[in-house]
């Protein structure tokens, strides 16, 4: 019997189409997970089609679907796109809850590439996995299953077959079994591939039970499945259990089981192997070879040789070393030591120019950083800030007073200077005496301004220049010469704020030698 292709449901390799479908886990399905599709449901999104759909493409000439199937089960489906068929599913009577049940499958194709869509119409079913017949130029990197009644797998000892296999969660891999419950049975299972995986069934009974799995002759690994401590549960069992899997470089290789312990109610079941196809893999059994002695203790061996060979080598070479050079060594050793002679004075020329040693950067040249005090950085953005302003007072010219007119007495056209208001206008210019047009009653007339030409009048010079060197900002971080030169700033931005006023007085022609007195408030005020 030819190994077969096992694609598990939630393999990449399965397109699933509509919210219908629903993913899953349980440990009694085939790698753990499975799908199931929920027909009386709607679409949940305006996209989504109204049939669930169920497609994978596959080089074979046969293909089953495993799975659970409810009652009202109803299946379509599509075959190298040819039109939607009604699928005869022959499930009389449905056993509900029983997973491992085959759904459909269809047989006699041409070992080519096929496209199958399945259409579930009705009930509840889950897959769990597909079953496919393989050609054998495409075995290279697919999971290949070996039942337990294959031709491929060599038994020693007492072993039990069972078929039919139905249990409360549902059948074995082909409705097959093969059991011991004798220790040091074993089987054996030469293939070619990359990786190996052994499955079988646990049923809770009361003992203890444990196996051993070497491969290519290596160093066996022990795997407990019950250690006696479980409670005993006769018709509980677990399907699809996997007991041993390994990843191998891709080869000929061979596969060793020998059951440890089994005692009490226990029995070792195994269901099938698993193998994963390399582009040397075949269809028919590999011819068998003699088992490879173990990797480590080979290794062992060669080391130890290896060692001893060594020792006698050198034992060798120090023997011949001995009795070649033994009276020269003993010559060299017993001689006297040669005379100690001093060597010469040698005459070094000082240079006349002393030589600094350069130190690095980080020692010579860059400052060392340390916290900047508040205090200090408060003094100097004062010291700052009395610069600045002193600048600005030395920038401005000193202020100026004009005088601010003349008074032009009823009759008279000679100007008079008016100094009887007590804020003058700013404006230089003439007030002229209303009495004549207006009458004597006009005490004050139109006022008209004359422009003047204000003549720049010298300055005191303050010791404080912007071009100064203390204008800069301070970078000193004595706290008391900071003070010192804030104190100083601030009687300088006092002097300049009281420097005197300058007058400018416009150049006024009076009139001719008879003019009347000059002008007096006395005069006008009432």
């Amino acid at each position: 019997m030819a190994p077969s292709l096992l694609i598990d449901s939630a393999s990449s390799k399965i397109s699933y189409f509509g919210t219908q479908w629903q993913s899953g886990f349980d440990s009694s399905t085939y790698g753990g997970s499975f799908n199931s599709c929920r027909t009386d449901m709607k679409p949940t999104t305006p996209v989504a089609t109204s049939a669930p759909t169920m497609s994978l493409q596959f080089t074979g000439s046969a293909i089953q679907f495993y799975g659970q199937p409810t009652d009202g089960f109803k299946l379509n489906y599509t075959y190298d796109g040819s039109r939607t068929l009604q699928a005869d599913l022959n499930l009389t009577p449905v056993i509900s809850g029983v997973t491992g049940i085959r759904l459909w499958g269809i047989e006699n194709l041409t070992s080519t590439s096929h496209r199958v869509s399945l259409i579930p119409t009705g009930g509840q079913p889950i897959f769990d996995y597909v079953v496919v017949t393989p050609t054998p130029s495409y075995l290279n990197r697919e999971i290949l299953v070996l039942d337990d009644t294959d031709s491929w797998i060599k038994y020693k000892g007492n072993w039990t077959s069972k078929s039919p296999t139905q249990f409360s969660g549902g059948k074995s891999y082909n409705d097959t079994l093969r059991g011991t419950n004798k220790k040091g049975d074993s089987f054996s299972v030469q293939f070619v591939g990359a990786s190996i995986a052994v499955y079988g069934l646990l049923n809770q009974q009361s003992g203890t039970l444990s196996s051993n799995y070497s491969v290519d002759g290596g160093i066996p690994v022990t795997r407990v499945a019950y250690n006696g401590t479980q409670a005993s549960s006769p018709d509980t069992w677990a399907l699809h259990q996997q007991f041993f899997s390994k990843v191998l470089l891709p080869g000929n290789h061979n596969l060793t089981v020998t059951v440890a312990e089994v005692t009490g109610s226990q029995m070792f079941w195994l269901d099938y192997v698993t193998f994963e196809g390399s582009s040397s893999t075949r269809l028919t059994p590999p011819t068998p070879t003699a088992p490879q002695k173990s990797s480590s203790g080979s290794s062992l061996t060669k080391v130890i040789a290896g060692i001893v060979v060594t020792a006698v080598v050198l034992a060798v070479i120090i023997s011949c070393i001995k009795k070649t050079y033994g009276h020269r060594i003993k010559k060299m050793l017993s001689a006297p030591p040669p005379p100690y002679i001093p060597p010469a004075a040698t005459v070094v020329e000082v240079p006349t120019r002393p030589m600094t040693p350069r130190q690095p950067p980080h020692l010579s040249s860059l400052p060392l950083y340390q916290e900047p005090n508040p205090a200090i950085i408060q003094l100097q953005r004062e010291v700052e800030a009395l610069r600045q302003e002193n600048a600005r007072m030395y920038a401005q010219p000193a202020p100026h007073m004009t005088t601010p007119g003349f008074r032009i007495p009823s009759g008279h056209g000679n100007p008079q200077p008016f100094t009887g208001l007590p804020h003058p206008p700013t404006t230089p210019g003439f007030i002229v005496d209303g009495g004549g047009a207006s009458g004597a009653g006009d005490r004050v007339g139109a006022y008209a301004p004359v422009p003047t030409t204000p003549t720049p009048q010298p300055q005191p010079q303050p010791t404080f220049s912007p071009n100064d060197s203390h204008s800069r900002t301070p970078s000193t971080t004595d706290p008391a010469a900071l003070q010192r030169e804030i104190d100083r700033l601030r009687e300088e931005n006092e002097r300049m704020r009281n420097r005197p006023l300058s007058v400018q007085q416009p150049a006024v022609d009076a009139g001719p030698a008879d003019a009347p007195p000059p002008y007096s408030d006395s005069n006008y005020l009432p």
